[in-house]
């Protein structure tokens, strides 16, 4: 019993004070959501529409709704229908303990999608539960083990399964391993031999650490507050839920014994043996069918009538259509017992509009079609394991309709040989998480008839009485076998599908006057309007002045010196040597890259990397089937070629950054993990054979190594600012006065004036500034722009003596988002994290907290004096590119810096660089090398 002061609350009311609001209503079933508002209230607890200060719990699948991200940033408890029904069958309220009771980070991008997975020990609640598990991680399961699994979830380290497991070396990993994968630690996809993963408690153990969630615990640190008012609002709605309850009970002793006395009279060849489906008041139509003398059928095989609330697709159904069964709906049985006998069922039919517009069938036609139980005569079925309804349901179905399911699947040259004998007299029922076991008929192209199909023909095939799908690659044999009746059929159906389609398109091109001319020449006749020709240019006109310049250059040699190369400098892009590799990727295109603040555009592409003539050349084809590159970059001008870290990409796996020393920046994402390691060592080798080359040719010509400014011509590309709008991080985020970009001028203005901001600092200073103190350094912290990608911002900052980078982008509102979470403003951000826990992704623990900054003693300088030195820096460069030489120039000698750290407001737009000098000293020198 629960206490509210002096009150004495019941154990039923465990939700009292629990304020729920449902969000991604669409994820779930609607029909189950009033049985869950339902038990909600009952037990005390409240439902919101909408969220709103009131609301403590919000039901959820992914942290990824905004609504999800709003309430954690308001300290709200969010948790999923799981957790809720578990809550309810312990009768209390408790923290999440399994994984399932707590939203994925994760929405589409599901991060073990290339496992197949099989269980082994599990048992009743607990394989369920991992079979859920399993599908909110992408992962495809199977009833079965088998080579082509990848991975075995073990309950126990003993069984048939384990030990196959062992002998064909197939990682086995214990629960832990897929709760650390929902939570967000996709460390462990690589970790499966780790000796956390390989320990078997008995029972299983379904708990998860609370520190790889901090985010989502830290709500359920804080107690919910119940008033008397809320108390005597559910007390006044919950009581009149518990009064049926006693009355329900005489009602059914009475049935029970009417019932008893019922059965005694009901006569065991009785005409009418009927079955319900769907039904919400079976017991009272059971109780009509046998005070009429009726009986009710325990399955579909002894049933005579199938009773119905509304007509729905179940396997009661399609067994009963099979079975020639009368389908009759409630509003029958209710008559007739009215009029004290069983009416007639002709008179009686189920509404099928709907029914019949959604399976595309005639459900009338359907029932009075004859031999029906003979549907699948002469056909052989070979079902998968996985397929839904279990293969148990799909066997009895097909044998209910005269077919043969086989155990053991046939070969594909038996397969093929059979089905040219006799067309669609063999077909493979599968799953989709059955592919593997049948990819050799998938790939084999000698087989010329479709017969790898899902569960759906069947259901299909029943509703209408016939197969849908028709081949017309057969051969003559088996063209022999079809009748004039199924072409004829298969052509009457495709006909009126297209014909209006087709006649209103002509209608209204006949009725279109392009540029003035006529719709149709004076000689055409009416009937030949419908199937216009193509008409052929005569032969002379093959010979005249226009036609013989177009075949000039047929006449030159392949290497003649007098063909005019001033019209095909547009074709140099296809003189190609060799085509390295080439593949279908997404790529983050330039315009996301200019567009502060806002999230970044990715686009599927074909990326080639090919030879030219001046060396190994990246070109991205987008759309992929574009003939022309939409940019590109040589080789030879790619400075950096990396994976990127989970905190600059947090929403893509597989990605690579590329840098060329033009300020070309290009974000690629692979289809896989081994797909990008072989892009970047493919790169890689070419940048390395692209330097080489261009030593070789400056030997040729006296050992000097020179680069021509009339380098040869890159192909058509997106025509990018971003040259412009880089800011040099010599100047230390100095203005351009090229760029046209005013939001990302607004917040440079803003943010220069902060002594935490560091401007384009580089990734490796940034480091050694909160690394300079080492471990007690732990939550020094510094801002800086980020070098990848143009109007987004890093935080650094020092954990545990390692330096971490956390990418985060500002709006042009001055929103900032790091991550899943937003702020109203970066100073809201940096005291947010000065208080609370940084969420990594490392999986370990984060329990990090931002302390001091390092400052930046040209904070203030630079705003006067980064005009000037910008155009001197490129009057420099300028005057540098037109000798058509770089020279090498000496290393300056290392600078030696003063690292001083601050531990006041974020907010030091009115502080001055001497108050922090007063307030701290310099602690120590660091030499940048």
């Amino acid at each position: 019993m629960k206490r509210l002061g002096f009150v004495v609350v019941p154990p039923d009311l465990f939700l009292l004070g629990c304020i729920f609001v449902v969000v991604e209503i669409e994820r779930y079933l609607d029909e189950s959501l009033p049985g869950w508002k339902q038990k909600i209230e009952k037990h005390g607890g409240e439902i919101e529409k909408q969220y709103c200060s009131r609301v403590t719990h919000v039901l959820c699948e992914t942290q990824r709704h905004g609504v999800v991200m709003q309430a954690l940033r308001d300290c709200k408890r969010c948790i999923t229908i799981y957790w809720l029904s578990d809550v309810i069958k312990r009768k209390q309220v408790l923290p999440p303990w399994t994984a399932l009771h707590l939203p994925t980070l994760y929405l589409d991008t599901t991060p073990a999608a290339k496992h197949l997975i099989t269980l082994s020990g599990f048992t009743g609640c607990d394989r369920n539960r991992v079979k859920h598990m399993i599908n909110y991680t992408g992962a495809k399961f199977t009833s079965y083990f088998s080579k082509h699994n990848t991975i075995l979830i073990a309950a126990k380290g003993e069984g048939p399964k384990y030990m196959h497991a062992k002998k064909w070396g197939i990682p086995v990993v214990n629960v832990q391993w897929l709760t650390d994968i929902m939570l967000g630690s996709f460390t462990a996809l690589n970790q499966t031999e780790h000796i956390m993963y390989q320990q078997f408690p008995n029972p299983p153990n379904f708990s998860f650490d609370p520190k790889l969630v901090p985010t989502l615990m830290h709500a359920w640190k804080m107690p919910i507050n119940i008033s008397q008012d809320s108390y005597e609002r559910v007390k006044r709605s919950a009581s009149p839920v518990l009064l049926p309850k006693k009355a329900k009970k005489v009602k059914t002793e009475n049935t029970d014994e009417n019932d008893n006395v019922n059965d005694e009279c009901v006569d065991a060849n009785s005409n009418y043996r009927i079955l319900f489906s769907m039904s919400s008041e079976v017991e009272l139509l059971q109780k009509y069918a046998k005070q009429l003398g009726g009986s009710v059928a325990k399955n579909h095989q002894d049933c005579t009538h199938l009773v119905m609330p509304s007509l729905a697709r179940t396997n009661k159904l399609l067994f009963c259509i099979c079975r020639e069964v009368h389908v009759v709906p409630e509003q029958w049985l209710r008559d007739s017992h009215t009029a004290q006998k069983f009416l007639d069922e002709a008179s009686y039919s189920l509404d099928t509009k709907d029914f019949n517009s959604e399976y595309k069938c005639d459900f009338t036609q359907t029932l009075g079609t004859k031999n029906r139980n003979k549907l699948f005569e002469g056909k052989f079925f070979w079902i998968t394991p996985s397929v839904f309804p279990s293969k148990s349901v799909l066997v009895e179905l097909v044998q209910s309709c005269g077919g043969v399911v086989e155990r053991i699947r046939r070969t594909s040259a038996q397969i093929e040989a059979t089905n040219i004998n006799s067309p669609y007299s063999y077909i493979i029922i599968t799953h989709e998480n059955d592919i593997h076991l049948v990819a050799d008929l998938l790939k084999n192209k000698k087989d010329k008839i479709r017969i790898v199909c899902s569960a759906e023909l069947i259901f299909s095939a029943i509703l209408k009485q016939t197969f849908e799908f028709m081949s017309l690659n057969l051969s003559e044999t088996a063209k022999a076998t079809i009748t004039y009746k199924d072409f004829l059929k298969k052509f009457i159906e495709a006909f009126t599908e297209h014909f209006e389609t087709d006649f209103n398109k002509r209608k209204t091109q006949s009725n279109k006057v392009v540029n003035g001319a006529s719709r149709l020449d004076d000689d055409t006749s009416e009937n030949e309007e419908g199937s216009p020709k193509m008409h052929h240019k005569p032969f002379f006109r093959r010979l005249s002045f226009k036609m013989l310049r177009k075949g000039k250059d047929l006449f030159h040699k392949q290497h003649s010196d007098e063909m005019d190369l001033a019209h095909n400098k547009t074709k140099l892009a296809k003189i190609v040597v060799e085509c390295r590799k080439e593949g279908i990727v997404n790529y983050s295109t330039p315009e996301s890259l200019d567009q502060p603040g806002g999230p970044p555009k990715w686009e599927k592409c074909r990326l080639a990397l090919v030879k030219a003539v001046g060396g190994y050349m990246l070109e991205f084809y987008s759309p992929p089937k574009s003939t022309k590159p939409r940019s590109g970059v040589f080789c030879a001008l790619i400075t950096e070629a990396r994976e990127t870290t989970a905190l600059e990409m947090p929403d893509h796996e597989n990605t690579f950054v590329l840098k060329a020393n033009n300020s070309l920046e290009f974000v690629i994402e692979a289809h896989d993990t081994d797909d990008m390691r072989s892009w970047l060592a493919t790169i890689k080798y070419c940048i390395r054979s692209g330097a080489g080359y261009g030593d070789n040719v400056a030997g040729d010509h006296g050992g000097t190594r020179e680069y021509h400014s009339d380098a040869p011509e890159l192909p058509p590309r997106h025509v990018s600012g971003r040259v412009g709008d880089r800011l040099s991080s010599s100047s230390n985020f100095d203005m351009c006065p090229s760029s046209g970009d005013a939001m990302e001028t607004d917040i440079g203005q803003t943010l220069k004036k902060e002594f935490w901001f560091h401007g384009t600092l580089g990734r490796s200073e940034a480091t050694n500034l909160v690394l300079h103190d080492g471990v007690r350094g732990h939550g020094l912290f510094l801002v800086r722009q980020s070098e990848t990608r143009t109007g987004e911002f890093v935080l650094t900052f020092n954990f545990q003596g390692r330096a971490k980078h956390l990418r985060m982008t500002i709006n042009d509102q001055g929103q900032c988002r790091v991550q899943h979470f937003w702020f109203q403003s970066i100073y809201e951000m940096l005291e947010h994290f000065r208080q609370q826990p940084i969420p990594l992704e490392s999986g370990g623990n984060s329990d990090v907290t931002l302390t001091d900054f390092v400052v930046n003693p040209n904070a203030r300088g630079q705003l006067q004096g980064s005009m000037g030195r910008g155009g001197t820096a490129a009057n420099q460069t300028q005057v540098s590119s037109t000798n058509g030489v770089h020279e090498r120039r000496v290393p300056p000698i290392p600078e030696t810096r003063q690292v001083q750290t601050h531990n006041g407001s974020v907010r030091t737009q009115e502080t001055t660089l001497e108050q922090i000098s007063e307030a701290r000293a310099v602690e120590n020198q660091y030499s940048f090398v």
